[in-house]
């Protein structure tokens, strides 16, 4: 990368942004932008253009993946995903450790604020993900105790339920209801991750041979995780739970299903 170029595309941005604005050359083919932007943690938001051949790309040298890790957020599966949609919407694209976005010319001002703006969304991820997390725990808490509620025998049932053969802990049921017939280990989702966890739980109970009847109550979700579930474990054995304008859980379906799986129910 010239001086010249380097400059033209620098005092740009400079000009567009402001004059704490700074480009810090690395080498002859890179340089470090500095941007007047921060993470959450208030470190700044730095990406790298590199020249190579006649292509330039624009990179946050895993940073992002770095501030994961801090966060302690795992980039599972699904989240991938989510960071793969952020990629696109932006041009860019996610490797599955860090973002970039490859250009025939040097990068405008245009390129690397949609870059930064790219960045500042897969940043905040892990605070979104936290509020996700709380409200799937409380729809898991609320919704498991309105079933139980309903259970004829709803003192038998128990909470956070392991097998005798899980000796780590590594596959609860979030309520395990007696039946006439073999329980039934109920789970409850608000999202896909949920889902796909459960249907991991539900293979390893079905490895260990138990005499368990797997049931996902799920918040009214419409996704592949879903169908999936379904297809493993039996469209019967995946019933949505979704909640009313009064945000009252509406029972129908899953008391029908439970009655269908041998559980008594207390009369309404």
């Amino acid at each position: 990368m010239s001086i010249v170029e380097r400059t033209s595309w620098a005092d740009q941005l400079k000009q567009a942004w402001c004059r704490e604005f700074d480009v810090v050359e690395i080498d002859g083919g890179s340089a470090a932008v500095v941007t007047p932007f921060y993470r959450p943690d208030g470190d700044g938001m730095t990406v790298v253009v590199e020249r190579r051949d006649d292509r330039w790309i624009v990179s946050d040298l895993g940073h992002t993946q770095s501030w994961f890790d801090i966060e302690g957020f795992d980039v599972t599966e699904g989240r991938h995903v989510i960071l793969d949609r952020i990629g696109t919407r932006f041009r860019g694209q996610w490797d599955g450790s860090a973002f970039a976005l490859e250009l025939d010319s040097p990068p405008t001002v245009e390129d690397i604020a949609g870059f930064v703006h790219m960045l500042a969304e897969a940043h905040a991820i892990p605070e979104i993900q936290r509020r996700v997390d709380l409200g799937a725990e409380r729809f898991r808490t609320t919704a498991r105790a309105r079933v139980q509620q309903r259970l004829r025998f709803g003192d038998r049932a128990q909470l956070n339920w392991n097998p005798p053969e899980d000796q780590q802990r590594l596959f609860p049921t979030d309520l395990w209801i007696p039946s006439e017939r073999a329980p039934v280990a109920a789970f409850f989702a608000a999202s896909d991750d949920k889902i796909n966890q459960t249907v991991i739980i539900a293979d390893q109970y079905r490895d260990w041979s138990l005499d368990l009847q797997p049931l996902i109550l799920h918040r009214n979700l419409r996704s592949r995780a879903i169908d999936r579930a379904a297809f493993r474990l039996g469209n019967e054995n995946v019933v949505s739970l979704p909640v009313d304008q009064q945000t009252r859980f509406v029972m129908r379906a899953a008391e029908r299903r439970l009655e269908e799986l041998g559980v008594e129910l207390a009369a309404a």
